[in-house]
Order: C-alpha cells, then sequence, then structure tokens
C-alpha cells in the first residue's frame, strides 16, 4: 500500500481537502439534529410542561383554599373565600392545563397518558363539589349521634384526599418530564459547544497533519536537495539525491537530477579522455622531433602510448611510399 506522504503533492492536498469537506456535513448534520432536539426540549417545557405545572399548582391552592371555605361553612362560621365561586377558577385552570398538555411539542404517547390523568383529576374535582354542596345542603342531626349529615362531610373529606392524590400525580408527571426537558436543553447547550471545540480541535488536527505531511513530503525532501545541489557546486561531484523518500514530484525530480549528474559525469569522462589524447599527442610529437633516429622514437612513442592509455599492448607499423611494412615496433606490460 502505498504511503500518503510518496504520493503526489495534488493527491496529498485533495486527500486534505476532502478531509475538511466531509468535516463540514458531519458537523453540520450533527448540529443540526442537536438544534432540533434542543429546540422541541425548550417548546415542551415553555409551550406545555411549564404551563400545565403552574396550572396544576393553582388549581391545588384554588382547591384547597375552596375545601377551607366549605370546612369553615360546615363548622357555622363566615367563610373568608366562597367555595363555590372557587369552581369557575379551577374549572378555568382545567382547561388551560389540557391546552397545554395538548401541544405538539409533546409525543402523542405522552399526551394520551397526561389526558388521562387530567380527566381522573377533573373527575375527583366535581365529585368533591357535589360531595361538598351535597353536605351542606343537608340538615344537621341530633347532638351526638351520627346524622346524614355527617356521613356526606366525611365523604365530602374523602373526595378531597382523592382529589389531592389526583393532583399529586399529575403535578409528579408533569414535574418529572419538565425537568428531564429542562436537563435536555441543557445538555443540548453543552453538546453544542462541544462540537464546536471538537470541530475546531478536529480542523487545527487537520491543518497541522496537513503542514507536517507536506513538510515530511515536500519541504524536507526539497531541502535535502538543496543541500546536494550545493555539495555538486562545491565540488562534490559524486554527490547524489534521495529517490526513495517524498512526493512522487520530488522524487521524479531527484531522479532527474541524478540523471543529469551522470550525464555530467560521463562528459567530463569524455572531456578528460580527449584532452588527455591532445595531450599525449603533444607529448609523442616532441619526443619524436627531439629522438635521436627512428627506433628510439618508436620505442618511446610504444611506451607513452600504452601508459597513457593505460592498455596492455600497443604496435607500430611503418611502411613505405608503396604501403609495405618495413618496421615494427610494440611494447606491453
Amino acid at each position: 500500500m502505498t504511503h500518503l506522504g510518496s504520493r503526489s503533492v495534488s493527491s496529498q492536498l485533495k486527500v486534505l481537502g476532502l478531509s475538511l469537506v466531509l468535516l463540514v456535513p458531519i458537523v453540520t448534520v450533527a448540529s443540526v439534529w442537536n438544534i432540533t432536539n434542543q429546540s422541541r426540549d425548550l417548546q415542551a417545557v415553555t409551550l406545555a410542561y411549564g404551563p400545565a405545572f403552574d396550572a396544576t399548582n393553582a388549581v391545588l391552592i384554588e382547591m384547597t383554599e375552596a375545601n377551607a371555605g366549605w370546612s369553615q361553612v360546615m363548622g357555622g362560621s363566615t367563610p373568608l373565600t366562597r367555595y363555590r365561586l372557587q369552581r369557575g377558577l379551577v374549572s378555568a385552570d382545567l382547561a388551560n392545563i389540557q391546552g397545554a398538555l395538548a401541544s405538539p411539542s409533546l409525543r402523542a404517547a405522552d399526551r394520551a397518558r397526561y389526558a388521562a390523568l387530567l380527566d381522573t383529576q377533573r373527575s375527583a374535582v366535581d365529585s368533591w363539589f357535589r360531595a361538598a354542596e351535597a353536605a351542606e345542603a343537608a340538615p344537621a342531626g341530633v347532638k351526638g349521634a351520627l346524622s346524614a349529615r355527617s356521613v356526606l362531610e366525611a365523604d365530602a373529606m374523602d373526595r378531597f384526599r382523592q382529589f389531592r392524590d389526583t393532583n399529586r400525580a399529575l403535578l409528579e408527571a408533569v414535574r418529572v418530564e419538565r425537568d428531564a426537558a429542562r436537563e435536555g436543553a441543557r445538555d443540548s447547550v453543552q453538546l453544542i459547544v462541544a462540537i464546536a471545540a471538537g470541530t475546531m480541535v478536529l480542523a487545527m488536527g487537520i491543518g497541522r497533519g496537513g503542514w507536517l505531511l507536506l513538510q515530511r513530503s515536500v519541504s524536507g525532501p526539497l531541502e535535502r536537495l538543496r543541500s546536494v545541489v550545493e555539495r555538486q557546486r562545491d565540488g562534490d561531484r559524486d554527490a547524489l539525491a534521495d529517490t526513495e523518500t517524498g512526493a512522487a514530484e520530488v522524487r521524479a525530480l531527484a531522479a532527474d537530477f541524478n540523471g543529469l549528474t551522470h550525464s555530467n559525469q560521463i562528459l567530463e569522462e569524455q572531456q578528460a579522455v580527449v584532452l588527455l589524447a591532445h595531450q599525449l599527442a603533444l607529448d609523442v610529437a616532441k619526443v619524436v622531433h627531439g629522438a635521436p633516429d627512428l627506433d628510439t622514437a618508436l620505442r618511446t612513442v610504444c611506451a607513452m602510448l600504452g601508459e597513457g592509455l593505460s592498455v596492455d599492448r600497443i604496435m607500430l607499423y611503418t611502411h613505405d611510399e608503396s604501403g609495405a611494412i618495413d618496421q615494427r615496433t610494440q611494447w606491453h606490460r
């Protein structure tokens, strides 16, 4: 498998760009999903659970005041609150609870469950008012004897306890869901912050990784290639570039540089041979002109050519005007 750092620069940039491009929709989808959940929780708190909780508390307060007024009436004193007047207030609050808990921000199953609890509480409220009115209308019995009024009064008190139980059940159910929705909204805010921070860290990581990758595959190899060029400039003709590391373009450039170096070496060797041949020809000409006789000149020329050309054997022939060989001379190691 090809290492990413050995691929071309364009491939590396494509990988980095694709990473950033993929990061954006992923973060966007996660953020939208989280914001949707947060919006649903906030709507549930503000449109359903909050108003329903307050209205349920109001029903409890109004029913408690109604029960206190009724108890004063039954005791023969003037009530501070006429309990019959509370029925309209309680009915209005029950309607508010019904409207709040029917909000579309709640799930259908939750709306059905709350509707059942509300119906139970409404029935308990109606039962208490009927029992309270019946007890108030009943004639007082003989003192010390159990009268119908006392029975009805006890029934009304029992009905009020039933109301408080139904009120407490609805209030607890709404409170639990309200607190859960609030917690969900807070968690959504924290998650949004975490997503933003994570995105920033991830983007910085991708940027740093890309920088390190390009440094390792481009900047570093180019710096080493530059060092080889400087060594050659300073006279080290055998210095070669590294063709095993770096991006594809850098390795191709290093291979071309090494090829150029080999070509220059071959050219220098050829130039050296040509120069040697020219120098050898000049030296031979000087020897020939200074030799006392032909034999000495031939032997000296053979030795000079053999040593100068680094060969194992040299043979020289002389011929006359007709082309016939008239003299041979050889040299060998």
